[in-house]
This record gives structure tokens, C-alpha cells and sequence, in this order.
């Protein structure tokens, strides 16, 4: 709602004023990539189990855990390189929010695949016996769907536009919208500060202030 229909207050376009989003070209689509990749090893290795081949389904465990680790350690990066943060405009909250708690679920679900590995290993699984395995795909692959969702909506498009060299193009900012933003928040300190004046308390100097730009 917030990005289809931006208030004045976060300068009347998406992302809000001042706030420049990772690259799409870089990390966030290195990232999706790692995990459709993931999702395709693991289902060679689920098939690898059902047909007795054992080389196989190690070496499809071990690609989907090194991918499912680098995809962790670049969402870790990202969030050390962002210019903004959780409390960066309605922005940062959605945007640390939702990759937050995704990056907690990709952790669960890479911890599952590792277990089941490790019981792979010990030979606790056989081709018509492996229902933790499934669960556990299972699991990762709803993983993988939810990321393609979150890359559309919050990296394409929520995010920054950047060219084809991967240099920033204005964020659909344009002189007007700079100058309405800057005209939204002098009224609301001028009008606050009448509020104030007049011994009302900031709380409701803020609804009266809402009140009043509403008109």
C-alpha cells in the first residue's frame, strides 16, 4: 500500500526520499540465483537417494549446503553495506523485516538439510525410506518461493533504479517532489510548534497536525 501510494511525509515516492536500495544486479540477484540453484541440487540429490546412488546424492547435499551458506554470508554483507537502516523510514522497517526473517528460515532450513546429511551419511535413509529428507526439501523449496516473491516486490519493484553499468539513476525523485517534501515538513513544524505553544501536549499536537495537512 505504503509504495503503490506514498505519502508526503516519505516524500511522496517509493523507496521514500533519501533512501537508496542495494543494486538488483549484484548481491540480490547473485542470491536468487543461489537459490534456485540449491533448489535444483537438492532435488538431484532426493532422486539420487531413490535410485541407490549414493555418489550422487552427497554431491547434491553438499552443493545445496555451500550454496544455501553463501547465500547467508552475501545477505549478511548486503546488510552491512546498506546506506539505510531498520529505522530508516517505513522502508527499512519492511525491507530488514521481511529478508530478516527470511534469512532466519533459510538458517532452519539449511540446518535440516545439514542433519539430514549427516544421517545420509550414516546411512539412515534408504530409497523407499526418507521422510525427513522430503520434509526438509520440502521445506527448502518453500524457501525458494518465498525469495522469488521477496525479490520482485522489494528489490524490482520497490528498489532504486540503476542502468545497465550499475549506476544509480535518480530514484524517481524530481525537483517538485523535493520541493513538496521540504514544503510537507516545514508546515508540520510550524504547525506543531502552534500546537505546542497553545499547551497542548506533542501527542496531540501530532493528531491535530495530521488533521490539519488532511485539509
Amino acid at each position: 500500500h505504503v509504495s503503490v501510494f506514498p505519502s508526503i511525509f516519505i516524500g511522496g515516492t517509493w523507496p521514500p526520499f533519501g533512501v537508496v536500495t542495494p543494486n538488483i544486479w549484484l548481491i540480490p540477484l547473485l542470491n536468487t540465483f543461489l537459490l534456485i540453484f540449491s533448489g535444483i541440487t537438492l532435488t538431484w540429490a532426493h532422486h539420487a537417494i531413490i535410485e541407490r546412488n549414493r555418489i550422487e546424492s552427497i554431491a547434491g547435499f553438499i552443493l545445496t549446503i555451500v550454496a544455501g551458506t553463501l547465500f547467508l554470508g552475501l545477505q549478511y554483507f548486503e546488510y552491512t553495506e546498506t546506506t539505510f537502516t531498520i529505522s530508516s523510514s517505513v522502508f527499512g522497517s519492511i525491507f530488514f523485516l521481511l529478508t530478516g526473517f527470511h534469512g532466519m528460515h533459510v538458517l532452519i532450513g539449511l540446518t535440516f538439510i545439514i542433519i539430514c546429511f549427516i544421517r545420509h551419511i550414516q546411512y539412515h535413509f534408504t530409497s523407499s525410506h526418507h521422510v525427513g529428507f522430503e520434509v526438509a526439501a520440502w521445506y527448502w523449496h518453500f524457501v525458494d518461493v518465498v525469495w522469488i516473491g521477496l525479490f520482485l516486490s522489494l528489490y524490482w519493484w520497490g528498489g532504486s533504479s540503476y542502468n545497465d553499468n550499475g549506476d544509480l539513476i535518480s530514484p524517481h525523485l524530481y525537483i517538485e517532489d523535493v520541493q513538496l517534501y521540504e514544503h510537507s515538513q516545514d508546515s508540520f513544524q510550524n504547525l506543531k510548534t502552534t500546537f505546542v505553544n497553545k499547551g497542548l501536549s506533542d501527542d496531540y499536537a501530532n493528531a491535530k497536525n495530521m488533521e490539519e495537512l488532511r485539509k
